[in-house]
């Protein structure tokens, strides 16, 4: 049995599973997995598996060529197995399906696809060894996209951010649990402290200026990100938050 259980693995290393990926951060995942060439079915808001076919969204799918594609295993997340899973299950389709909310979340769903597609969990350790040794500290708001002038959604605790800020040694200064909304005023009064916000959206349109920040927030230390990966929680978002930690605080 063990025999034939490494003789499975190393087919799979050497001939490619074929996977459909439902979200950005699976697809990114199961890349640097390096296992890109897997992919055969992504999202059309996918930055990985440039080549593989546009199979619709998580939420709909496009069955017909999901069907085409063949696949071996289709991943899904959590918060949108319900119908689809099923619709899967009735066409007799291998899913797997992954949790990705919180930062131990993200661990766990790599791991969870590393042992799908015969990968080693090296990546996978890297990446905690960077949270584990990286220390800092100081107070800090995530912001993710704004109206400018008028509202911006932040961060809140048992989040994704906020994890991996206690975890490297910082203190959000949102209490609030989730992804609340606040508006200008509010943001005034939560912001006159000596804070490091980082202001990130998927295109520059959705930041807030420079000098609108001055106005609502003279004290902020703002850093502005308009990275797509930035706006999903996957490992380049890791990767990439504790280098724009790092060098601003």
């Amino acid at each position: 049995m063990k025999y034939f259980l490494l003789l499975l693995v190393f087919s799979f290393n050497c001939y490619g599973m074929r996977v459909i990926s439902t979200s950005p951060a699976i697809s990114e995942m199961v890349t640097l997995l390096g296992a890109e060439s897997f992919l055969v079915g992504v999202t059309p808001y996918c930055q990985d598996g440039k080549t593989a076919t546009k199979i619709g969204t998580a939420l709909e799918l496009d069955y017909e060529k999901v069907m085409a594609l063949k696949p071996d295993l289709i991943i899904l997340q959590s918060n949108t197995v319900n119908k689809v899973n099923l619709e899967l299950q009735k066409l007799k389709l291998k899913t797997a399906v992954v949790k990705i909310v919180t930062l131990d979340d993200l661990l766990n769903a790599w791991k969870t696809i590393a042992s799908h597609l015969g990968k080693d969990l090296t990546p996978v350790k890297k990446l905690q060894e960077k949270i584990k040794t990286t220390k800092l500290a100081g107070k800090v708001l995530f912001v993710l996209g704004a109206v400018p002038k008028r509202s911006v959604m932040v961060a809140g605790s048992n989040t994704f951010f906020d994890d991996l800020a206690r975890e490297v040694g910082l203190e959000s200064i949102v209490q609030t649990n989730g992804w609340p909304n606040y508006d200008a005023e509010k943001m005034r009064s939560l912001s006159q402290q000596d804070v490091t916000v980082f202001h990130l959206a998927s295109t520059p349109e959705r930041l807030w200026s420079k000098e609108q920040w001055f106005e609502f927030c003279p004290k902020c230390n703002v850093v502005f990100s308009s990275d797509v990966r930035l706006t999903y929680p996957g490992p380049m978002m890791v990767e990439k938050l504790l280098t724009l930690m790092k060098e601003s605080l």
